[in-house]
This record gives structure tokens, C-alpha cells and sequence, in this order.
């Protein structure tokens, strides 16, 4: 059985399966080009996407309700750490309390 997974392993995740499966995606792409339509259509779609969203931020900000930057919560997981309270913010050395 260790013998049996161990070339398995080998088979499905070694550099020479990985460069067999991107040279397949290559030639694909090259036998088989996308048409202008389909690019075209794509772009459009990225671009309005990309600026609706741009435009929802602003809004966002504007009305005061964007969400802000937490710095992934550091004071709240400092508490919890320190405390094991999950809600009391602690300020960590050299920061400053947010003032809300």
C-alpha cells in the first residue's frame, strides 16, 4: 500500500506531470485561439465590473458607510490573546485607540 500511494503521489504531483498538463494548456490555446467577439466582450465586462465598483466605493465613502481598514483586527485578536475575551480591544504598543 506505501509503495502503491507513494507512486501514485508521484505520478499525479511530480514537476513532469505538471509540465505535461501546462504543455497541454499551451498547444490548446495555440491550436485553438479565442475569436476578437469573445475578447471584446470580456474586456466590456472586466471594465464595467471594475468601474461599477469603483463608483460604488465612492458612493460608499460619500454616504460615510465604506468599510474601513481593521489591519485584520490586531487589537481584538491582542485581546483575546491577552485576555481570552473576545470583546474588549486592547491597544498594542505604538498604536492608537480608534476613536469612534
Amino acid at each position: 500500500m506505501g509503495l502503491l500511494g507513494r507512486r501514485l503521489a508521484e505520478d499525479r504531483f511530480s514537476l513532469n506531470h505538471a509540465a505535461e498538463i501546462l504543455e497541454n494548456m499551451y498547444l490548446s490555446a495555440v491550436q485553438n485561439p479565442v475569436s476578437f467577439e469573445h475578447l471584446l466582450a470580456d474586456f466590456v465586462h472586466v471594465t464595467a465590473g471594475l468601474i461599477g465598483n469603483k463608483l460604488q466605493r465612492k458612493y460608499r465613502r460619500w454616504l460615510g458607510t465604506a468599510p474601513t481598514d481593521d489591519s485584520n483586527a490586531r487589537n481584538l485578536i491582542a485581546a483575546v490573546f491577552a485576555n481570552g475575551e473576545s470583546g474588549k480591544m486592547v491597544p498594542l504598543s505604538g498604536e492608537r485607540a480608534n476613536a469612534k
